[in-house]
């Protein structure tokens, strides 16, 4: 948290790797290989289906809250490529500010404690 303050563009690169490590070490608790494309994006997608959470028969409400997380997962992705530290910037690229980082950071966090619930109900 004290990053985001200090570097809300590292914050927001770290939001992004807090969910892709996440992402890889369910899949590998749950003896799933990794996708070849180990972006944010792919790793997700392959967690969501060893989940079971692209499942149908879901309920239409909790099918828009994981839409939600979707949404989530993809925009922290897409502000570590475009605000992050982990490219280069150009003098054009505005930068994030700390509420936003905060943003991404807070949304980063409550969506691995639902994915680290899943995987604890799913290793029972």
């Amino acid at each position: 948290q004290d990053v985001i303050g200090i570097d809300p563009a590292d914050a927001t690169t770290r939001a992004n790797q807090m969910l892709e490590t996440l992402f890889k070490h369910i899949l590998s608790d749950l003896d799933e290989k990794l996708p070849r494309d180990q972006s944010i994006r792919s790793l997700y997608k392959a967690v969501k289906g060893v989940l079971k959470l692209d499942q149908k028969q879901l309920s239409p409400d909790v099918m828009k809250m994981l839409s939600g997380l979707t949404t989530i997962v993809q925009s922290i992705g897409d502000l570590r490529t475009h605000t992050g530290t982990a490219h280069g910037r150009s003098r054009e690229e505005t930068a994030i500010d700390s509420q936003q980082a905060g943003l991404a950071v807070n949304a980063a966090g409550i969506t691995s404690l639902f994915f680290l619930e899943k995987l604890k109900f799913k290793s029972k």
